[in-house]
């Protein structure tokens, strides 16, 4: 029996220790094969995400509470920190992490924790949209007036169904609709912007009961067909989705990570991957980037949000980057760059006014698509990085050009160590133009849209509170980060920090020693560059760098995204492993211009 237990992966009890009770009955029924008994699919959910676990709330309990864990059915002893779910059910952190780590939601009410599986979230949020999409079309059937609901109906699965059948209802509009009598055998005309007509809708069963058609759309083909189909014939029927479709068919499926939206003579971007914390990729890019061409010439403004509570962009997807550059392909990485720094330089030069909500963590690629705007938001909730050399990468987006600009040598300070400023702090380090709290940035952001020319400042300033905490949280230090970090080197700023003894000096020292020393020299020789540079040439200098030293799959760039993204063992080995053995040499190379086709062009 102890072959078949260690085969199983099931390890005998310790001294005094209680079993699991839901791990185990879930075992039992998934290697039994009785999970299909039970009506369930073969597939278990995946693990709730390290990081989900990790921010699950603790609290401390006490004996008087009464209450048992639900897994291991024993009282809460006084004084132990135990950990809540987001429902609010409280477990043993012994009992509840190893569940999370098979499976992730709540042994009492399934609520699920995110996950790192893309799939699975992707299938997850398609489930939800259709369960949403039923609840408003029973809603709105049952809300109108017989006399109506013919017509409703048609227009309801016109404008507010058709994204069942993946087509994106911005790019449609409706035409030729009037009375419901004039409608003539149950066709209903649409057209669509920059492509072939939508044809008709046809009606599946005529009106009984009152109970409104039952219609089904009449799209044109959208793939090729093997002989040219004659106009006379009769429309392709399109079928329903299939309700039984898994995540893995809608991975295939464009994913809506960037919002487009159109609000008279303003434009709205919104990054749409919350579950990723709005992280940049390629796709959302390249969505954002012709969006804002477009509207350059035909908007009074722009704004751009991330959507969710938690986020306005944690950085660009560099995991992404980096596995593709372990393989051997470099592509990836230089398009994500070309494309993201040419999108960084559009928006510092941008003729219209760009209003970046930067509500939530934005670092990195989230600060690109923020700081070199007109109109920078922050909130109490803002959580401001550079990040970079904890990963042996260098403060890219334009941070070359914008962190020598900051006052005194904040700017070295930030890209070296890579700290963290929060709420008001980001104003007064001059990164922000504005603080507004967050609970107000709903009514912020419609005074704006109302108006048809708003003057962008003085709504800015209505919002902004009148008796700000004007003390910012390194003012303390400012004087010892000037001149420590005035030195000629990285060497000689661990020097000067050794002599000033203190207890910031020292944690600071901890934290440049973490940090991978061939990113240190060569961030340190980036800023001072950048000092004296346009935006466009910081972005060329970056750009430079990046295909010189991130897109080597020998260099810490690699290394660092391993270690903390990859395979999360926070143990990044970097090479050369001392700052006395990286060379002036080496880091020049890495500024070497490229050949005339790989240069970015701005």
């Amino acid at each position: 029996m102890s072959d078949y237990f260690d085969e199983m992966g099931w390890t005998p009890l310790e001294d005094g220790e209680a079993p699991n009770h839901l791990i185990h009955m879930a075992r039992l029924l998934r290697d039994f094969g009785m999970w299909d008994l039970l009506g369930q699919t073969t597939r278990l959910p995946p693990p709730a995400s390290k990081s989900a676990i990790e921010n699950l709330r603790e609290i401390e309990t006490t004996s008087s509470d009464s209450e048992q864990c639900p897994v291991c059915l024993k009282e809460f002893e006084d004084g132990i920190f135990a950990k809540c779910m987001p429902c609010e059910h409280v477990f043993h952190k012994e009992c509840i992490i190893p569940w999370l780590e098979k499976t992730n939601s709540c042994p009492l009410c399934r609520h699920q924790l995110p996950t790192d599986d893309e799939d699975y979230e992707t299938y997850r949020k398609e489930k939800q949209r259709e369960l949403e999409r039923q609840k408003d079309l029973e809603t709105l059937h049952n809300s109108i007036p017989d006399s109506t609901r013919h017509l409703q109906d048609v227009c309801f699965i016109a404008v507010l169904g058709l994204n069942v059948l993946g087509l994106n209802k911005d790019i449609l509009k409706l035409s030729e609709i009037g009375h419901p009598n004039d409608i003539k055998n149950g066709t209903l005309k649409l057209s669509c912007i920059g492509s072939s007509p939508i044809t008709s809708f046809r009606f599946l069963s005529s009106q009984t009961n009152s109970t409104g058609p039952i219609i089904e759309p009449i799209l044109p083909q959208s793939y090729p067909q093997t002989e040219p189909v004659p106009e006379s014939k009769p429309p392709i029927e399109i079928p329903v989705p299939n309700r039984s479709t898994t995540y893995k068919d809608v991975q295939a499926n464009t994913q809506d990570d960037v919002l487009i939206k159109d609000t008279g003579n303003k434009g709205i971007i919104t990054l749409n991957r919350p579950k990723a914390l709005n992280a940049l990729n390629l796709s959302m890019v390249e969505k954002i980037y012709p969006a804002l061409k477009q509207w350059e010439t035909s908007k009074k403004f722009v704004i751009i949000e991330g959507a969710g509570e938690k986020a306005f962009c944690a950085g660009g997807d560099v995991k992404s980057i980096v596995v593709a550059v372990r393989e051997g392909n470099k592509e990836l990485g230089e398009a994500f760059f070309r494309k993201e720094y040419t999108l960084n330089h559009l928006i510092g030069t941008y003729k219209i006014p760009y209003v970046a909500l930067i509500n939530g963590i934005t670092m990195g690629g989230g600060v690109g698509l923020s700081v070199h705007g007109k109109y920078r938001i922050a909130t109490e909730k803002t959580l401001f990085a550079m990040p970079e050399t904890a990963i042996g990468l260098f403060p890219d987006v334009g941070g070359t050009y914008f962190l020598p600009r900051l006052k005194g040598k904040l700017g070295l300070y930030l890209g070296l160590t890579g700290e963290r400023l929060k709420g008001i702090d980001i104003l007064l380090a001059g990164i922000a133009t504005h603080f507004v709290p967050s609970e107000k940035l709903p009514a912020l952001k419609q005074d704006l849209l109302i108006n048809e020319v708003p003057d962008i400042t003085k709504v800015l300033d209505k919002y902004q509170p009148q008796n700000l905490d004007n003390k910012f949280s390194l003012a303390p230090y400012i004087t010892q980060i000037d001149k420590c970090f005035s030195a000629s080197s990285v060497e000689e700023i661990i020097e000067r920090l050794k002599e000033d003894k203190s207890e910031w000096a020292e944690k600071t020292i901890q934290t440049l020693l973490k940090m991978s020393p061939t990113s240190l020299k060569i961030t340190m020789s980036a800023i001072q560059n950048g000092g004296t540079l346009s935006l466009a040439d910081c972005l060329k200098m970056e750009f430079r760098l990046g295909y010189n030293y991130g897109l080597c799959k020998t260099n810490d760039f690699c290394e660092g995204v391993r270690a903390l993204l990859i395979d999360k063992d926070q143990k990044s080995i970097w090479n050369p492993k001392t700052l006395s053995e990286v060379t002036d040499t080496y880091v020049n190379q890495q500024f070497a211009t490229l050949p005339e086709e790989k240069e970015l062009l701005l």
